[in-house]
């Protein structure tokens, strides 16, 4: 088989040929660390992309066929979960038809048990997080509490939640930086020990926000179990 020069004059000369999310990549490569996790790995494109960067990488994907370092995944508990297999490169998710992009994907011709576990579970300090989930991101957010990475990537797939994501995110003291019309790049901001002073310093009114949403959880638990069922969502 002879050389095709075509095909390199395009990919190296003119630039064509790239992974869609090439610019994305390019971006992620000047950050360097000591761990980095790449969440959804599928064909493990960001783990290779970045090899050099960090000095130990851990890809996380359920479906055997990507052979990733933990074949499991990510959500916001511990059990077991069905897992949808799309068709072996996209819309493999813990979702059935998930959103992604503007319109539903068709996952649900096959389905296999999966082991689930949250970001905490996994105890690790992690300089970046990648998050390619197919739908569940914000289910996988909602298991990172104890252990926040330094750095957060997202491909939010549903563009319809993004204000929920950014919410969600803030809560837990990340800046946002939309880099896309889906990706996302959280950095971990931290407070002061006193968090209400910290936002008292930076926001008042963000602090006052805090101050009653407080007041109502407290309420609201010390409410009786029946009572409460009726009022919360």
């Amino acid at each position: 088989m002879g050389i095709d020069w075509r095909f390199l004059v395009e990919k190296y000369v003119m630039n064509r040929h790239r992974h869609p999310e090439w610019r994305i990549i390019k971006r992620m490569q000047k950050i360097h660390g000591d761990l980095f996790v790449d969440v959804g790995s599928n064909q493990k494109v960001y783990a290779n992309a970045l090899r050099d960067n960090f000095k130990r990488i851990i890809t996380i994907d359920p479906n055997p066929v990507w052979n990733a370092d933990m074949k499991l995944a990510l959500s916001k508990t511990a059990g077991e979960q069905a897992f949808y297999i799309g068709n072996n490169i996209s819309a493999d998710s813990l979702i059935h038809n998930p959103h992604i992009l503007g319109r539903e994907w068709e996952n649900g011709s096959q389905t296999m048990t999966v082991q689930t576990v949250t970001f905490d579970d996994l105890q690790l300090n992690a300089d970046l997080v990648k998050i390619d989930v197919e739908g569940a991101e914000l289910d996988v957010i909602a298991g990172m509490n104890k252990f926040l990475p330094k750095r957060v990537l997202i491909e939010l797939h549903d563009e319809r939640r993004e204000d929920e994501l950014r919410l969600k995110m803030w809560w837990k003291s990340y800046k946002p930086e939309k880099l896309d019309s889906y990706h996302w790049l959280f950095t971990f901001h931290r407070m002061s020990e006193d968090p209400m002073q910290y936002w008292r310093d930076q926001d008042p009114l963000i602090a006052a926000v805090m101050v009653l949403a407080n007041a109502i959880l407290k309420i609201l638990n010390r409410l009786p179990q029946t009572l409460r069922r009726r009022i919360e969502p």
